[in-house]
């Protein structure tokens, strides 16, 4: 393994975003807003959907909050 598999992308100032491509295909994410206000336009509530620490709603993830989900490799 390259030891390439993860990738991240700030999304503002406090808000990134990490993935990781595991050993399937399928996909790990990870949202973290460190800051104290709401970051709007983080799909939480999808069906790839695992975790949520910290509080959201639609597609805000609120401050102070981490959200990860999991998306199936299609192959």
């Amino acid at each position: 393994m390259s030891g390439e598999s993860g990738h991240y992308q700030l999304l503002s100032e406090k808000v990134v975003r990490v993935w990781w491509t595991l050993g399937d295909g399928s996909e790990l994410s990870m949202v973290a807003n460190v800051g104290t206000k709401s970051f709007e336009g983080v799909g939480v509530w999808g069906e790839d959907h695992l975790w949520l620490e910290g509080s959201a709603s639609g597609d805000t993830l609120d401050g102070l909050s981490v959200v990860f989900s999991l998306k199936q490799s299609t192959s």
